[in-house]
């Protein structure tokens, strides 16, 4: 596994003993060092010790512009928890604030490296086709390009198609992270999934007290939305 760690200099060595469990760590201080990177990484970590997100979204924005694709995950212990929202809209597929223990930065990073693997397409039927390899997903007729959480999540509904799965069991077998009962991190990929999705999203259902579930919506139920 390939983790590349973007962090500052007087930083590394806090860093370096948080990640040395993992075989393939590299250290770099800027977005521009990880798009030339040979391996490219399969994980990117941005490691912010300030107490705003200003330059972590910085950091986002120009990994972002690359062509690479590989998952990020933001750590930060200063920031105010609402900054955790705009990491997210801004790219990152992940991101911790405050405290966590090696263990479960350890499951973030192996669980975003697993979402950033390339496996063959994903052919459920003639109305939906996934592609993890491009990030596409084409739900009866339409294409649309997805980040790597809204392609995972959408994969994991569709392989479960007609059986209602619990945020709670999102959070532990596709985000690969913990929070706390009740938290709003399913229903935001959720929301952002669906608006990729557009005219599809109805075939993304939610509904309180029971989770998630992929369906293609009935005759009947075209109907009453037509």
């Amino acid at each position: 596994m390939h983790v590349f760690v973007l962090c500052s200099a007087r930083e590394r060595g806090r860093v370096e003993s948080e990640f040395r469990e993992f075989a393939s760590v590299a250290f770099c201080e800027s977005a521009v060092q990880v798009a030339t990177a040979v391996p490219a990484p399969e994980v990117l970590v941005v490691w912010d010790s300030t107490t705003t997100d200003v330059e972590a979204l910085r950091h986002v924005h120009a990994w972002r512009r690359t062509a690479r694709k590989a998952p990020m995950l933001v750590v930060a212990s200063g920031w105010r928890r609402d900054s955790i929202a705009r990491v997210l809209n801004a790219g990152a597929e992940d991101c911790v604030v405050g405290d966590y223990t090696r263990p479960e930065l350890r499951a973030r990073v192996c669980a975003l490296a697993r979402r950033s693997s390339p496996p063959s397409a994903l052919v459920g039927d003639a109305r939906v086709r996934l592609d993890r390899e491009c990030l596409t997903a084409k739900v009866q007729g339409r294409e649309v390009q997805l980040t790597p959480t809204q392609f995972s999540i959408l994969e994991y509904l569709v392989r479960h198609r007609d059986r209602w799965r619990s945020p709670e069991a999102i959070i532990r077998e596709v985000l690969g992270t913990y929070h706390q009962q009740g938290s709003s991190l399913v229903r935001f990929h959720v929301h952002k999934l669906r608006s990729a999705l557009g005219e599809s999203k109805a075939c993304v259902l939610g509904q309180r007290g029971k989770g998630y579930m992929f369906r293609f919506p009935s005759s009947d139920e075209r109907s009453a939305t037509t």
